[in-house]
């Protein structure tokens, strides 16, 4: 990756969270977290994560999300999405998160 590319997806703010969800990765149904959510990526923890270079489909908030997979640390891996979440799905996701944690 490019590193103005780099720069241009650091600066996207990271919002902490716990989402329990689900990714496809080929043909098998992942169940994994995301730790961490802005609008053009996440942090996410899986049993069994994607390789670097791999697109997987995402659950994040009511669809699946093409991502890429971008870097990986044993079983926490960060994704670009191929389509960048709106800041108001991100808002929306945090909230919920938020109040979940609450509860």
């Amino acid at each position: 990756m490019e590193g103005s590319n780099v720069r241009r997806l650091r600066a996207s703010q990271r919002f902490k969270l716990f989402l329990p969800t689900c990714m496809r990765l080929g043909h098998e149904l992942v169940h994994c977290n995301i730790l961490d959510l802005s609008v053009s990526g996440a942090l996410v923890t899986a049993t069994r994560p994607a390789a670097i270079g791999v697109t997987v489909f995402l659950r994040v908030g009511d669809r699946a999300r093409a991502a890429r997979v971008v870097r990986r640390d044993g079983r926490q891996f960060g994704v670009e999405f191929a389509v960048p979440l709106t800041a108001e799905e991100v808002g929306a996701l945090v909230q919920a998160d938020r109040r979940s944690a609450v509860a």
